[in-house]
């Protein structure tokens, strides 16, 4: 039994962070963890079992009953500078899901004049050698934190700087860690969501083929390029329907006006996302699910990710963390990214047995791999590897200790000893 302490946002906060962690907590609590979550939100959801702390960082000044920090921290749009306060304070395992860190970095700058700060924060990890660039984006009018500029330079470094290990969402997040962080311990673990099992699609739809996009306000979602796909196949093919997600509380403007200039209306359905149980069910009636991101630094998508447990066949762009999916997956370049699209949704209508394929291949993956409780194992043996290591890390550094004061190895050789103690680190 392990104490663990989660610094993250929570329900009723509405985040694709707070629906997953609520998940993961609830599953660790069953491996017989005791579990204290810090949260800023007044008025959290309780959870039977859990301690909920929400009291302001400062009146926080000792962690050291808990055996595993873990820190949840993302690009959303809630305030989650308490989360890097308390990181900086005490350190601990960072749960990081989105390498774009300019949101948490602009509420870490102190005062009204933020641009000179962030400006020397790019170029202390990323070198004197972008000022032109930057001066150019200024002179055009473009701050380093707007849209997608803040993927230039993510900032990810000043968080992970505080961290003892790290966990990612995909490949590409843990080489680009591993890159900058040579040293840091970087486990990589899929975010699954409880309560989304696979399930047989029946599609009594007389529309045809249902497809399905999420559509949302960040700069990344490129969802205008399947709606110009779709528009392709429906001036060809009449049978088939676009059913949108809209982010609750998003305007999304653009992308409905553009629809009603298309004059989509009779094809297009649009749904605003009301929380898991309108996911749920709106899963279980499409047939493919598209999505589009770009650009991307590896971060996953919660949408995709559920639509993969309940084995909905999905296509999207060859970028990032999507490029890591299986080979059955069609995968496209954002590049004509519209004609791939074109092509693909015609072959799904035309071509009966390639859907039927996809269909199988997709929820085989979802029974297989995608199952929530393998992953709540596999968090479970992560705190539990970074617990025995920080144990035999203390251990070894105290025998290290020891050697010198023995005269083992002499005081000015301390460095020697951290070698061997590290090396006897790796065997444990």
């Amino acid at each position: 039994m392990k104490n663990i302490a989660f610094i993250t946002p929570w329900p009723p906060q509405r985040t694709t962070i707070t629906e997953y962690t609520f998940g993961l907590v609830k599953g660790l609590m069953r491996k017989g963890n005791n579990i204290t979550v810090f949260t800023n939100y007044e008025n959290p959801t309780l959870l039977e079992g859990v301690s909920i702390d929400n009291r302001v960082v400062g009146d926080i000044l000792n962690m050291s009953e808990y055996d595993e920090i873990i820190y949840m921290i993302g690009n959303e749009a809630v305030d989650n500078l308490y989360i890097l306060n308390m990181l900086k304070k005490f350190g601990g395992v960072v749960h990081i899901h989105d390498l774009v860190m300019n949101r948490i970095i602009i509420d870490s700058i102190q005062g009204i004049n933020k641009l000179g700060p962030y400006i020397n924060l790019i170029i202390k990890w990323y070198g004197l050698e972008n000022k032109d660039f930057l001066y150019t984006l200024l002179t055009n009018g473009v701050l380093p934190w707007d849209g997608g500029t803040a993927f230039h330079f993510p900032l990810f470094e000043e968080v992970i700087q505080y961290a003892d290990a790290t966990i990612v969402t995909s490949e590409f997040m843990k080489r680009k860690i591993s890159d900058e962080f040579p040293y840091m311990r970087v486990y990589k673990v899929l975010p699954l969501y409880e309560d989304f099992l696979p399930n047989i699609v029946v599609n009594d739809d007389h529309r045809g083929l249902n497809i399905s996009v999420y559509i949302d306000d960040s700069p990344q979602n490129r969802a205008d390029k399947i709606i110009e796909a779709f528009y392709r196949v429906n001036r060809q093919n009449k049978k088939c329907s676009l059913s949108i997600i809209k982010e609750k509380n998003v305007e999304c403007t653009s992308i409905l006006k553009y629809i009603q200039q298309l004059d989509l209306g009779d094809f297009v359905y649009v749904y605003e996302d009301t929380g898991k149980e309108l996911e749920m069910q709106f899963l279980q009636k499409i047939d493919v699910f598209i999505s589009i991101n770009y650009p991307s630094l590896g971060e996953s998508s919660p949408v995709v990710i559920k639509a993969l447990q309940t084995g909905t066949p999905v296509i999207v762009n060859n970028i990032g963390w999507y490029s890591e999916l299986p080979e059955f997956v069609d995968k496209i370049l954002f590049k004509d990214c519209e004609e791939f699209l074109f092509e693909i949704i015609l072959r799904y209508m035309s071509e009966t047995d390639v859907l039927r394929q996809k269909k199988e291949d997709f929820l085989k993956y979802a029974r297989e791999v995608l199952n929530f409780e393998k992953s709540i194992n596999q968090y479970n043996d992560i705190l539990y590897k970074e617990f025995n290591y920080e144990l035999n890390s203390n251990l070894l550094s105290n025998i290290g200790k020891q050697l010198e004061q023995l005269n083992f190895l002499e005081k000015h050789d301390s460095s020697m000893a951290r070698d061997i103690i590290e090396k006897l680190i790796d065997v444990f």
